[in-house]
């Protein structure tokens, strides 16, 4: 049932009728409608980050993605509704939206919770593998960067395999089932993965082979019953399977969407195996790398890096007009930074210098252009 329709007040942010300074240095396009009324049912604020929005009900601060270009795009969040997300072309004087009772979140293991957002549900491109034997649990727990142990039937752990020089060969959920597990894995993987797995068997008693199947997520309130929690961090909505022969169902790009706008980076898009450190992927403050745990494959490196605390690379997000090619590179006036992993509708993911980045702002050359271009931490990166 919807409870209440709010109108957008006019002089929304608007780039015509905007106060929109100079970019501050933090890189975020603060504008507040000319003379716009800060009552109900009002965005009064906006920026890359975020909105605040009045309504009959109070303050929310909502998570929004500002386009000067194009349009500003803002997704509800109110405490006991369901998401929505509104679309405001430039020129508009108003827009409204509804919201529907519902929308409750669930806790993850991983990241710091997400700021709120929607999308529909959707078929993932996985494969799976199935573990079971009296031996499935205590044989990938010894070979897996997450900690597994005592996982109850429903649970889901983020984890990945790393090389012996601590490299990321895979990256997995792992979903407790009531006799071993189902391993979710991007797909294309699925069998050199199961095929890895094997080597480490030795005289375990446990059979990891793949299986047909179907991996699905959906926002929370959207998901069969018995699905399980997204483990990086909450927010993320819940992710199921199922097996057999089938087909897979539609595939939903708000998902991808979202990723980009977290600044979460995808095995298979953004790296390859081989290609980074967990660090480097964020994967370490996503939950997949538990470094209390004792051995894994790959353990003494990335402990040692973790003991370190100096952390040269991690995955940023990067923002511009345009979108650029997956390897371009980034610059600054001491050299390259960093190179761009995935890019779309001018929001994107770049895994950067830390030790040599300076500021927020970088430049890369793209048709001939020196383009400019902002990059941002993901909030859950801290």
């Amino acid at each position: 049932m919807i409870v209440r329709t709010v109108t957008v007040a006019t002089a929304l942010t608007l780039l015509a009728a905007c106060e929109t300074a100079p970019l501050p240095p933090e890189g975020l396009s603060y504008a507040r409608g000319r003379g716009a009324p800060e009552g109900a049912g009002t965005i009064i604020a906006t920026s890359p980050d975020g909105a605040v929005l009045t309504h009959p009900e109070g303050l929310c601060r909502t998570p929004c993605q500002v386009n000067y270009l194009e349009k500003v795009q803002v997704t509800l969040a109110k405490e006991g509704y369901a998401l929505v997300t509104i679309n405001i072309p430039l020129g508009a004087r108003d827009a409204s939206f509804e919201l529907t009772p519902g929308g409750a979140q669930h806790g993850g293991r991983g990241g710091k919770p997400a700021r709120a957002m929607s999308f529909k549900p959707t078929a993932l491109a996985r494969d799976l593998i199935n573990a079971e034997g009296p031996d499935a649990e205590q044989l990938l727990n010894s070979v897996l960067s997450a900690n597994i142990a005592g996982m109850q039937p429903g649970e889901i752990r983020y984890s990945c395999l790393l090389t012996p020089q601590g490299k990321v060969s895979d990256v997995m959920y792992l979903h407790k089932i009531t006799n071993g597990f189902l391993i979710d894995v991007f797909q294309g993987r699925g069998g050199p993965l199961a095929k890895q797995l094997n080597t480490y068997k030795m005289r375990s008693k446990a059979t990891l082979e793949k299986v047909p199947g179907a991996v699905y997520a959906a926002p929370d309130g959207h998901a069969p019953e018995d699905a399980g929690a997204d483990p990086r961090m909450e927010g993320l909505g819940r992710r199921w399977f199922t097996l057999g022969p089938m087909v897979s169902g539609p595939r939903n790009p708000g998902y991808f969407h979202l990723m980009r706008r977290l600044g979460i980076p995808e095995f298979g898009l953004d790296y390859q195996s081989g290609d980074v450190f967990p660090q480097e992927a964020n994967l370490d403050v996503l939950g997949a790398v538990d470094y209390q745990k004792g051995c894994f494959v790959g353990q003494e490196v990335a402990s040692r890096m973790h003991r370190k605390g100096e952390i040269r690379k991690r995955t940023l997000k990067v923002y511009g007009d345009t979108d650029l090619p997956r390897g371009t590179t980034l610059r600054q006036r001491s050299g390259i930074v960093g190179t761009v992993t995935s890019m779309i509708g001018g929001e994107g993911l770049a895994i950067m210098r830390l030790d040599r980045l300076i500021g927020d702002e970088v430049f890369a050359l793209h048709k001939g252009f020196d383009l400019r271009f902002k990059i941002r931490k993901p909030a859950y990166v801290g």
